[in-house]
C-alpha cells in the first residue's frame, strides 16, 4: 500500500494510539459548566490528545487519541491521567491501556 494511502486510511505506521477513559465530576457549578468544560479541553490540548467520547456535569466517558504509533503515546496517556486525578472537580477516574 503506498504512503500516501497509509496515511488516509490511518493504518501501518499512521495508526492512531488510544484509551478510553471514565470518570465521575463533582462539585461543577451551574454557572461554572463552561469553565470546567474549558479547563479539561486544555488539559487534553497540552498533553497533545484529542477526545471523543462524552461529558456532563455529572461524569465523563472519553475515547483519547494519544497520537500515532511512533509519538510517546505511554506518557501522553499518563500524563493526561495524572491531570485528571489532580483536578479538584473530578472524584474518579478510570483509564484502559494504550490500543490501536
Amino acid at each position: 500500500m503506498k504512503k500516501r494511502l497509509r496515511k488516509k486510511l490511518h493504518v501501518g505506521e499512521y495508526a492512531d494510539m488510544y484509551f478510553t477513559m471514565t470518570g465521575k465530576i463533582t462539585g461543577v457549578e451551574e454557572g461554572k459548566a463552561d469553565d470546567f468544560y474549558a479547563e479539561v479541553f486544555q488539559m487534553v490540548a497540552d498533553c497533545g490528545c484529542c477526545l471523543n467520547g462524552m461529558i456532563s456535569p455529572e461524569e465523563f466517558d472519553l475515547e483519547v487519541i494519544t497520537g500515532t504509533v511512533d509519538t510517546d503515546n505511554a506518557a501522553r496517556r499518563e500524563a493526561l491521567i495524572a491531570k485528571f486525578q489532580a483536578h479538584a472537580n473530578i472524584s474518579e477516574v478510570n483509564a484502559t491501556e494504550l490500543s490501536l
